[in-house]
């Protein structure tokens, strides 16, 4: 006798877990969808949280960008890595300066995210909030020590891009 195993199964686990070619897992899509809900079905049923999409997102990028501070508090608290990096070098904190979220900053500072961190460009969150005139997300970077790259150039700092 011929012992098979449930193919549904295997591709469930696939697509939970796997990037399989350009099919995105479950997990990035139901943060991409704003699915709350899913995203911590899926957490908790041992989807991987640092799992990142075409650009290099993470479920916490998206749901930053996106205001779920729910998903995003629900993330930090079961580990997302508050300092991953996108393909452009931008952290959670790059996203929510760029994207108006206060609330999120602050999290990420409390978490131990770099408040300088640099960008590919080298730029850092608080020139982002100030570029899209996020005010509310400067003036919390600006409490953290926040500099933008010129500022830290000029403190000899210079700037180290990210990899």
């Amino acid at each position: 006798m011929t012992r098979r195993i449930p193919v549904v199964l295997l591709l469930g686990w696939c697509v939970m877990n796997c990037q399989c070619g350009r099919q995105e897992s479950e997990m990035l899509h139901a943060a991409k969808a704003g699915d709350i809900a899913a995203v911590k079905r899926l957490i908790n049923a041992g989807a991987d949280i640092g799992q990142k999409d075409e650009y290099g997102w993470t479920a916490l990028h998206i749901l930053t960008a996106k205001g779920a501070m729910d998903g995003v508090a629900f993330l930090v608290e079961k580990g997302a890595d508050v300092t991953a990096k996108d393909n452009h070098g931008y952290t959670p904190l790059h996203i929510a300066a760029k994207y108006h979220q206060p609330k999120a900053a602050e999290l990420f500072l409390s978490k131990g995210a770099d408040v300088n961190a640099r960008d590919a460009e080298g730029e850092t969150p608080l020139a982002h909030a100030m570029f899209n005139n996020a005010k509310d997300v400067a003036e919390v970077l600006r409490r953290h020590g926040g500099k933008t790259k010129k500022e830290l150039n000029s403190a000899g700092q210079p700037g180290q891009k990210a990899p």
